[in-house]
């Protein structure tokens, strides 16, 4: 990034700095080109054909009038109608030019800002799950997302602009150096006096952009939670939805305050020096009437000066503000580099040499000594875990909130890598597998599930979207998941639209989304099934059938399910017990109910809840 963009302490700009802020032109432009060349060549080249009007429009006015002076004298007035029908089909062609040009900008511009969001989402889906649970990270992505999507195409209109700007200057400024040299000169440089002071403006305009990535986040959370249909039930019911409007009001109080001193500050900076480049004009102007008058030049050249020199020193401010503008974009499409260039997962960039998660198994998963800790903290969340999971197995895994279930799965599917000690599969470590084929091996359900606002065919099938189109697949996860009788109550069975964005769509219970989610998961012919958290939402019988289901799928499978409830584990061939990372206990529910450890004090304490809440049920007072 340029140094004027450091937040840490921001450097006056400079020379140097304004260069440095071009470095990205070579991206842009190979961004722009590749987006679509015939679009980039047509709006370049009628741009570099509409710049020479300008001066021609000088020259075309000089020849019409001395032709109109000759013609009052020798009444031959063919060349003037010549010259005429020269000026006015310039003008037609001009007008013909900018209204294509404007229409296939405004093409051009969509084409570029979906080419830049697809490169955004590209990146996002190869950047490690790590990146996503960190803030640094998010503001980064933010400042990405806020202005990318057009800041390049501003930077290509203003390119256009600089050579469309200095092909008119150059052109027009030569019809004054014809006259005077020196004066064309001082209406060339007269602009630069602002320079600096519009840099200045431009560099706190970005550096104050720069600081509010988070709170930009945190304001369209404010929104977000008071217009989506997963919190504002809550939002209502707690009444905190004037809490959240001032929140948001707050933070917007403050942008207006500090857009709208940096506004008026750049208006009175160009109300000033714009007073000195009229003042330059009319001086310069009056120049070329007084030789006029005094018989130096003819009228028509008085009339092409003035036109040139208002022309020039016109285009040369606005070449300069092109320039500043260009400079102050150029900072904020650095942002959209700075993400695209950050380093991505060693999976995105080392090709692993295949090896097929297909074979023949007969060890199953194996932890060794598996420790970790989460990027940029030092405390431990798993610590020294080691147990095996065989081919036909299930194990439960249980323990407290915050024990390290869901860290162990995380690990597990590779959206974290491994630190310390290995997971193994099939004597090999996963490591050793690509990502892509390692997750193909496994079907997960998370806690914290997506409910996806799509039909319910579309919400099953994307656990397997490459064989969506095969109806026995999506109906076999559904029967294995216990979704069978949540579709058959919905008014279009599969094709039902979910969720309550879109139009006709049916809203679940938590439950019945739980269903749907493990149905996704069961779409894959998976080696290895994962739910973790399954039974939250479910009902006793609903959460008794899609264990049964999970048993019966299993069979030659291997699976882990992740829960609260010792109830619902009893089952399982092993049961790990888990406390504050580390394995505490671990065998058969019988085993560990004999030994009278944690296990058996926490299951005991639920199933004596479960008792007096039934008998409170029976026996109402």
């Amino acid at each position: 990034m340029p140094q004027t963009s450091e937040i840490n302490g921001a450097t006056s700009p400079s020379f140097r700095n304004v260069m440095e802020s071009f470095k990205f032109w070579p991206r842009i432009l190979k961004l722009l080109w590749k987006t679509n060349p015939r679009y980039f060549i047509m709006v370049f080249g009628l741009n570099g054909i509409t710049s020479l009007i300008p001066a021609a429009s000088v020259l075309l006015t000089q020849m019409l009038m001395t032709e109109v002076g000759i013609a009052k004298y020798t009444e031959v007035v063919q060349p003037v109608f010549i010259v005429f029908g020269l000026f006015a089909g310039m003008a037609i062609f001009r007008e013909i030019s900018r209204i294509i040009s404007d229409n296939y900008q405004a093409i051009y511009a969509e084409l570029l800002s979906n080419s830049i969001n697809i490169l955004l989402m590209k990146k996002a889906d190869l950047l490690p799950f790590k990146y996503f649970e960190d803030a640094d990270a998010y503001d980064k992505l933010q400042r990405a997302r806020q202005d990318s999507t057009f800041r390049p195409f501003q930077i290509f209109q203003q390119i256009l602009q600089i050579i469309g700007g200095t092909i008119t200057l150059l052109s027009v400024a030569g019809v004054l150096f014809y006259w005077q040299w020196w004066l064309a000169l001082v209406l060339l440089l007269i602009p630069l006096t602002s320079s600096f002071s519009f840099l200045r403006v431009g560099e706190e305009e970005f550096q104050i952009d720069w600081k509010r990535a988070a709170e930009r986040r945190k304001q369209s959370y404010f929104l977000g939670l008071m217009t989506t249909d997963s919190s504002v039930k809550e939002v209502k019911v707690f009444g905190i939805g004037s809490l959240l409007l001032s929140k948001y009001q707050k933070l917007y109080d403050r942008f207006f305050r500090e857009d709208k001193g940096l506004l008026l500050k750049r208006m009175r900076i160009t109300l000033f020096f714009q007073v000195i480049g009229f003042l330059a004009v009319i001086g310069t102007q009056l120049l070329v009437v007084q030789q006029t008058v005094a018989g130096v030049l003819t009228i028509a050249t008085m009339m092409a000066y003035i036109q040139a020199i208002a022309q020039t020193q016109a285009t040369s401010s606005s070449l300069l503000q092109t320039l500043f503008v260009m400079y102050q974009n150029n900072l904020y499409v650095s942002q959209l580099f700075e993400f695209l260039d950050i380093e991505e997962s060693e999976e995105t960039i080392v090709q692993r040499p295949y090896i097929s998660t297909k074979e023949k198994n007969d060890t199953g998963f194996v932890f060794q000594n598996v420790s970790f800790r989460y990027p940029g903290t030092d405390r431990y969340v798993l610590k020294n875990i080691s147990f095996q999971l065989k081919p036909g197995e299930t194990v439960a895994i249980v323990g407290e909130n915050g024990s390290g279930k869901t860290t162990l799965v995380k690990l597990l599917v590779r959206l974290y890598e491994l630190e310390e000690g290995d997971i193994l599969y099939n004597g090999r470590s996963i490591r050793s597998y690509s990502v892509k084929e390692w997750r193909e091996l496994l079907a997960t359900v998370f806690q914290d599930f997506i409910r996806y606002e799509m039909t319910a065919r579309e919400n099953i099938a994307l656990g397997n979207w490459r064989v969506a189109e095969e109806g026995e697949k999506v109906e076999f996860a559904t029967k294995n998941s216990g979704a069978t009788t949540v579709i058959e109550g919905l008014p279009h069975g599969l094709e039902t639209q979910l969720g309550k964005w879109f139009k006709e769509g049916v809203q679940l219970s938590g439950g019945q989304w739980q269903k749907i989610a493990i149905a996704r998961a069961y779409m894959r012919d998976a080696t290895l099934y994962v739910l973790d958290e399954p039974s939250a939402a479910l009902d006793p019988k609903a959460e008794k059938e899609v264990f049964d289901k999970f048993a019966e799928l299993t069979v030659d499978k291997m699976g882990i399910f992740i829960s609260h409830r010792y109830s619902t584990v009893r089952n399982a061939d092993r049961i790990v017990f888990m406390q504050q990372g580390e394995i505490l206990e671990s065998g058969t529910h019988a085993s560990l109910m004999k030994r009278n450890g944690s296990y058996a004090v926490l299951y005991q304490m639920q199933a004596d809840a479960y008792v007096d809440s039934q008998e409170q049920q029976l026996n109402p007072a």
